[in-house]
């Protein structure tokens, strides 16, 4: 009998609202010990939130700083921004990150199985999409994750197959 997501996934998820501030998520991730997470509003899931996404995030944030400061040298004589108005951007920018929720960083496009599912085709799918965790939702609702960890653990237990 071939194993499925429901003998494999991990039943008890910490799950995280598309409201929580960036900063309190990392606390969140390192506390419990994980590298991701679902992200639920009013008891669906919404997307997939993890520690590269954060990573993700923050280089987006520093281009997005780096691209300003090009174009506002404040070194270039002929440049009409002044110090106090480069300290606003600089200023702005700062508080876009520091205002930054998990819904400004969440995948929306996640992989969502039903508890049937048969391992062999979720490791497929971890593979072929190059993704390290797939959601497990029964009646729409989140039942579980299973994460490549989950799978490797499987082979290392002898149970793969």
């Amino acid at each position: 009998m071939a194993l499925t997501a429901s003998d494999v996934m991990q039943r008890e998820v910490r799950s995280v609202a598309p409201s929580m501030p960036l900063a309190e998520l990392e606390r969140v991730l390192i506390r419990s010990r994980i590298s991701g997470v679902p992200v639920v509003e009013a008891g669906r899931v919404v997307g997939l939130v993890s520690r590269s996404d954060l990573v993700r995030k923050l280089v987006l944030e520093r281009g997005f700083a780096e691209e300003l400061a090009e174009v506002y040298d404040p070194q270039d004589p002929d440049e009409s921004v002044t110090p106090e108005e480069m300290e606003r951007i600089e200023d702005a920018i700062a508080a876009r990150w520091q205002d930054a929720t998990v819904a400004d960083a969440m995948i929306r496009d996640f992989v969502a199985v039903g508890p049937d599912e048969p391992v062999d085709k979720l490791a497929r799918v971890l593979v072929e999409r190059g993704i390290h965790r797939v959601i497990v939702l029964e009646d729409e609702r989140l039942a579980g994750i299973v994460s490549s960890l989950d799978l490797v653990r499987l082979v290392a237990e002898g149970r793969s197959g």
